[in-house]
């Protein structure tokens, strides 16, 4: 090859890119928009807060971002001298000259390459201006040439040969165009979240982002995936060459050339597998390590009830010990001590006593030959050496969402690293069983058991040089070796060692040690130097705030430390766990460089004039969960006390913004709250394997006065199907519920809940449980415990409902008829009446909840009755007086088929027949409807809904969801603002703008002739949603006759026009609704024997505007 006739064709083909306008147009927008979005978005000056600050954000944003447009000029630009020359002989002066193929194509290539990696060399000159002029990130060169090589580079190779290839062998330039642009816009959307991002050229979900602590996440598995992307570049290139339309100076040599590039092609497939292929023998280890724990999870297990552990930390290799004391909690003899260890730790022998033991492993299974009576105790002495191997950790989460990568902010991949270990940081929890346990982290058949133990620890490290240790306890330090002691016991232990800088703090008088350990000295040290007293007060009002939180108000434990962990470490959250490895006994992780810079962090202080401003400012900063800090940031939310900062809390209901924050809360997976309910008194139960998780709800239950079982529908209703068919012994001996598993433990412990509230008082039981919690902190205690002390205190034995309550199959339906609230004037004052019917006609036991509040929110009735299967019931309750005249009342159905699951009334003055308070028999037949009534609502077989210009008919569709959006085709919904109709599902249909007109009918079976009134039940929506006219046809006896309902809102009524036909319209007024709903009338009519129907009108809609469909009633009245 003649290098100097490359160059020549290089520098030609750089000046014809240079002198393309639209190209050097397109090049200052793409450079422009970067700036832009360095500035606003990256600088001093941002929109926004990054909630992590690492020296690596800027640069890989910045080769991120011109990688994607790089790639989309790319596609015009290369290769399309293919078409040009064709068209305007702009080459012909080349190729009549004597040069290969090769040599033309290469110097084309290298030519594009030289302009488009100056144009990226512009764009990184850009950032690091901002990156060293406008913004506190620390700068490293390094990094800018490290994603330069990495993200840009291959990018722009592959693409560059993948568009010579296709545009060469690709004769139509509109398939050749439109192919590459759906590669494109595939390998960014839809190729990053598959097989592990082998198919992204850009490696968007491939871990790259640098940390401070540890470095890059994955170096040897990026730079393979780097790797494939140049040699399948380079491969198409050379096949392009091979494919070039032009008579080559040697046949043989052209021929050579397609098999070089077929062979750089399987290289990087090669290359590409070698990438994958560790992916793919994790996964199948983690199979054969779940196979085999499912194996030994259902063998008998011994209690440990003290662990001293030695570590001593050599790097990568770990020597250890552990003395522990075990004992036979099982009423039979065992003839083996099981423990769960890393498969990589290597046990090197087992002592008891003076004797050594025999033992068997089985990958993370260790079998001690070592028999033990019932209550019998031994002490084992192990010793075992090795590494720690990470894919242990989280055996029960499946191995697609083991495998996914997620893309944080702005481009960000940081990776999942569950563990750490070496001599510069090691970061060790339970989840990576780094010391012996008897049980699993997670017992894989039924994940919702409860595997925890309450074992008293104790540590000892001894460190990489330099390094400080983290653990629960009070530390000791002697030489070279930490010490930690712990007074109380715990469900596990965590290791951290680095070269941290240690802070702490204690608030005078007060017990709780603050610690703070963090890679940067300035974090706490500089920023907080002018300004203690601020630092004392938010400390003082952390402790309140834990001290509130905690089950007994009492925080648990003697300090709190927060940690600063490496970007890449990662915790999966479990939905049969609450707490996750973010939080820990004793300590809070937080990710590195989190919040702002201490150089802006300082110029802002400076501005902050109170101790109480700078207080709020700090947590903001340091201490809150990163959802939240990204909501303050996108000012959806306003700024938090430190109940919420710390634990996520919702402040006051009565705050004027809290109703619209609510709804849209996320959850905080740093929040220290989960800790501080998991670790007290641990209830256990060989049956009811779940029964501790379940007295965690009665008792958060208990506290919170959460009384309504929120959002049934869209959060438990796959629990209430469930359980139509199935009992929680099912669910949890069948493995039969599934994803549903939640939502069933949720609704049974709160169906057990409303049981013990039909006998015994709230503030009764409440007390009961905080009394019970304080009186056996950190103890395991079995669930007959606990029921014996429930008789005791109530005189009243549980034992008797739990089978009911353990192995009934059923949900029962409610029928509810007269549920009112009244005001009653007797001669002294003016009372408040509460009055209802409610009928269980199925043969399962069912449980209501009467509940009011006063417009302080102030709860002022609690009261629960037990509707037996079969049975109707009346009730009637006076109210103690109100010091407000609002009142919200409602009537819940708790676990039922009933939706919604609450009922409310407003205030109603009228005479009632019975005044005497008090639950009493009820006449089933009360709840029939009446011989002279014909119904029809949406939920029965005379409901149709009908497509324009089709011949045929469709069924609504199956399955209410709750009504939080306008559909655009009419959908089963039902909504708590509006008191919609219904036997057990009070839902309507509606149908907003857009999608195809349709209209809905009700047809009914006239059984007799006679004179009718016909009735339409209407909603009225309280929000922006606006009800247009509703236009009928009523289609009977050969006649059509038109209605129109003006439905002006709840204080205006409702405004009736009927057309009869040869007749003048008729104008009729329906009274405003007292509650959100009610009947309207919509005529009189002189009906014969037969089918008649009621159509409702889709005649188009404008935005905001909802059609609702519910029922049609028919009244003979002569």
């Amino acid at each position: 090859m003649n290098g100097m006739l490359i160059l020549l064709i290089a520098h030609y083909e750089g000046k014809l890119l240079c002198r393309n306008f639209i190209f050097l147009l397109l090049c200052g927008f793409m450079l422009l928009g970067i700036t832009v979005f360095h500035v606003f978005l990256q600088s001093d000056w941002r929109v926004f807060e990054y909630t992590v600050n690492l020296p690596s954000g800027m640069p890989y944003a910045n080769a991120y971002l011109w990688g994607i447009m790089q790639s989309f000029l790319v596609i015009f630009v290369v290769g399309d001298f293919v078409y040009r020359d064709n068209i305007e002989k702009t080459n012909d002066v080349f190729l009549a000259r004597d040069f290969s193929n090769l040599e033309y194509l290469t110097g084309k290539l290298v030519g594009m390459v030289v302009v488009f990696l100056v144009l990226n060399v512009i764009s990184m000159f850009i950032c690091m201006l901002v990156h060293l002029f406008a913004s506190s990130f620390r700068f490293n060169v390094g990094l800018y040439l490290f994603y330069l090589l990495t993200v840009s580079l291959p990018a722009l190779l592959f693409m560059s040969g993948l568009v010579f290839m296709i545009k060469i062998w690709i004769k139509f330039r509109f398939f050749a165009l439109t192919g590459l642009v759906m590669f494109l816009f595939l390998s960014l959307f839809v190729f990053s979240t598959k097989t592990l991002g082998i198919f992204d050229f850009m490696a968007s979900r491939v871990p790259h982002i640098f940390s401070s602590m540890v470095g890059h996440p994955a170096m040897g598995s990026y730079l393979l995936h780097r790797l494939v992307f140049v040699l399948v570049g380079v491969g198409c290139f050379v096949i392009s060459v091979y494919g070039f339309k032009r008579l080559p100076n040697n046949t043989g040599r052209s021929r050579r050339l397609g098999v070089v590039g077929v062979v750089f092609v399987l290289l990087g497939f090669l290359t590409g597998w070698l990438y994958w292929l560790p992916h793919q023998v994790a996964r199948e280890t983690r199979n054969d390590w779940v196979t085999i724990q499912k194996k030994y999870d259902v063998y008998p297990k011994v209690k440990i009830e003290q662990h001293e552990i030695r570590y001593d930390i050599r790097g990568e290799k770990i020597l250890a010990r552990g003395v522990i004391s075990v004992r036979n909690s099982n009423s039979f003899r065992v003839d083996s001590v099981i423990f769960y260890l890393n498969p990589s730790l290597e046990v090197t022998g087992v002592t008891a006593g003076s004797h050594n033991v025999n033992f068997t492993r089985n990958q993370q299974i260790v079998v001690i030959e070592k028999s033990l009576h019932p209550n019998e105790r031994c002490e084992l002495d192990l010793s075992y050496s090795g590494a720690i191997d990470p894919r242990i950790c989280y055996l029960d989460i499946s191995l697609e969402r083991y495998d996914e990568q997620e893309q944080d902010e702005l481009f960000a991949c940081y990776g999942k690293r569950f563990v750490f270990t070496g001599k510069d940081f090691t970061l060790l929890t339970p989840e990576a069983l780094w010391y012996p346990v008897s049980k699993p982290v997670t017992e894989l058949m039924n994940p919702y058991v409860n595997t925890s133990e309450y074992t008293d620890y104790t540590l000892t490290v001894v460190p990489a040089q330099g390094n400080t240790v983290v653990s629960q306890g009070k530390l000791t330090v002697s030489g070279d070796t930490s010490y930690f002691a712990n007074n109380r016991k715990l469900q596990g232990i965590t290791l951290i060692s680095g070269q941290f800088y240690r802070d702490s703090f204690r608030l005078a008088g007060n017990p709780l040690l603050f610690e703070f350990y963090g890679t940067k000295k300035s974090m706490l040290g500089s920023a907080w130097g002018d300004y203690p007293q601020a630092l004392e007060s938010s400390l003082k009002r952390t402790f309140t705030a834990l001290q509130w939180m905690s089950p007994e108000r009492k925080y648990p434990f003697d300090k709190l430390a927060f940690v600063e962990v490496p970007v890449s470490f990662y915790a999966f959250e479990r939905s049969w766990k609450e707490k996750n490895d973010y939080v820990h006994p004793e300590m809070q992780f937080y990710r590195e460089w989190r919040g702002v810079v201490p150089s802006e962090f300082r110029r802002r202080m400076k501005k902050i004039k109170t101790k109480e401003e700078r207080s709020a400012e700090w947590f903001q900063k340091y201490i809150l969960g990163e959802e939240y800090a990204r909501r303050v940031q996108k000012h959806d939310v306003p700024e938090l006390s430190v109940k919420e900062v710390l634990f996520n809390r919702k402040q006051e209901r009565n705050r004027r913004w809290s109703e619209n924050l609510f709804g849209a809360w996320p959850k905080n997976k740093y929040s220290i709250g989960p800790l501080l309910m998991a670790y007290g008194t641990l209830i256990v139960s060989d049956e009811i394997p779940v029964i501790h998780r379940m007295m965690t709800i009665v008792q958060r239950q208990a506290e919170m006065r959460e009384m309504a079982l929120p959002d049934k529908l869209s959060y438990h209703w796959e629990g209430v199907k469930f359980l139509m068919h199935h009992s929680l012994w099912d669910a949890l001996h069948a493995d039969s519920a599934g994803s549903c598993m939640e939502s069933v433990i949720y609704l049974k412990a709160l169906q057990l809940q409303r049981y013990i509230l039909t006998q015994v008082a709230w503030a009764d039981f409440s007390v009961f449980m905080d009394d019970f919690w304080k009186e056996h902190p950190f103890q395991e205690v079995s669930l007959d415990y606990f029921l014996d002390a429930f008789q005791a205190k109530f005189d009243w034995d549980l034992r008797e409902y739990i089978p009911q309550w353990l192995h009934e199959r059923g949900v029962p339906k409610l029928l509810v008829r007269n549920f009112h609230t009244r005001r009653i004037q007797t001669e002294d004052s003016e009372k408040r009446f509460v009055h209802f019917k409610v009928w269980n006609p199925t043969g399962v036991d069912a449980i209501v909840s009467l509940e009011a509040w006063e417009s302080t929110r102030k709860k002022i009735i609690d009261q629960h009755y037990l509707i037996e299967a079969g049975c109707a019931r009346e009730v009637n309750y006076y109210l103690m007086q109100p010091s407000s005249d609002f009142l919200r009342v409602r009537l819940n159905t708790n676990l039922s088929q009933n939706l919604p699951g609450e009922y409310e009334n407003a205030m109603e003055s009228c005479n009632l027949s019975r005044l005497d308070a008090g639950r009493f028999d009820c006449d089933t037949s009360l709840f029939y409807p009446s011989e002279n009534e014909i119904i029809v609502d949406d939920e029965d077989e005379g409901f149709k809904v009908i497509k324009r210009k089709s011949f045929f008919f469709t069924r609504k569709r199956e399955g209410y969801q709750r009504h939080i959006f306008s559909p655009t085709s009419w959908s089963p919904v039902f909504d708590d603002n509006i008191n919609s109709y219904g036997e057990f599902v009070r839902g309507f249909h509606c149908k907003g703008a857009g999608g195809k007109q349709a209209d809905v009918e009700w047809n009914a079976r006239i059984p007799r002739n006679g004179t009718y009134e016909m009735y339409i039940y209407v909603g009225m929506f309280l929000n922006d949603w606006v009800q247009p006219l509703h236009r009928y046809t009523f289609c009977h006896d050969g006649l059509e006759e038109s209605i129109t309902l003006y439905i002006n809102g709840l204080s205006a009524g409702v405004k009736s026009v009927i057309r009869y036909a040869g007749k003048e319209p008729i104008e009729l007024w329906t009274t405003p609704f007292i509650s959100r709903g009610g009947w309207v009338a919509a005529g009189t009519f002189q009906l014969a024997e037969g089918n008649v129907k009621l159509v409702l009108h889709d005649d188009g809609l404008k935005n905001n505007e909802v059609l609702m469909a519910d029922v049609v009633k028919w009244v003979r009245v002569e």
